[in-house]
């Protein structure tokens, strides 16, 4: 490697570290205004100089901040947007505000969600050579006509595929999934593409390659 390169390294390295450090200091300071999900307290009375709770927010099961595996977290946010400090965390918090109105948590505990149809539309199976693992992402008409017969159906079948990716998501060590959707047709009706597009927008640098369509 030249010097030349060997300075652009270290100057993209420096350049991670400076914003990881700067959107630290963002999610910190925006915990402690309680600027997520829930409301802040009250002031503290005059005699009180203890400081009010921070705001607990978590992503993944992991929360945003006091976990050694945060930085992941924020680094992907953070590679979503080039590394805009200011774009990374409207994403994560537009993302933990979705994941509050979807309910995620509760979700996770429910299964009785129609897995005996869509698991042959949405399966893991095996690796790529980087030791990710793949979700295949099948489109079958006839299984698709199943999935979005009606408005209950389609809603159901949104929340298992986030469900799936949930719980595969908390056995990781926070590597990009593969999410293969090479067998999709050429022209694929846009509703169906409301789950992929969920993925994007609130499961930042989790899916990676191949969504080429043949």
């Amino acid at each position: 490697m030249s010097i030349t390169q060997n300075r652009g390294a270290e100057f993209k390295q420096l350049r991670v570290q400076m914003a990881l450090e700067e959107f630290k200091e963002v999610v910190q300071d925006a915990l402690k205004n309680h600027d997520f999900i829930t409301p802040p307290p009250p002031p503290p009375k005059k005699e009180e100089e203890v400081a009010p709770p921070l705001e607990k927010v978590s992503i993944w099961g992991i929360p945003l901040l006091g976990d050694e595996r945060t930085d992941s977290i924020f680094l992907k946010f953070l590679k979503a947007r080039n590394f805009d400090v200011k774009d990374a965390f409207i994403m994560l918090k537009n993302t933990v505000k979705w994941r509050q109105e979807y309910g995620i948590d509760s979700l996770m505990d429910k299964n009785n969600l129609g897995e005996c149809v869509w698991d042959k539309i949405v399966f893991t199976h095996g690796e790529d050579k980087h030791g990710h693992p793949v979700i295949y992402h099948i489109f079958d008409a006839e299984l698709y006509q199943q999935a979005f017969s009606d408005e209950e159906n389609r809603s159901n079948f949104i929340k298992w595929v986030i469900l799936f990716l949930e719980r595969i998501i908390r056995q990781l060590d926070f590597n990009p999934t593969v999410h293969d959707l090479s067998r999709f047709p050429e022209v694929i009706p846009e509703l169906h593409l409301e789950p992929l597009q969920l993925l994007l927008n609130n499961y930042p640098e989790i899916l990676a390659g191949q969504f080429e369509q043949s």
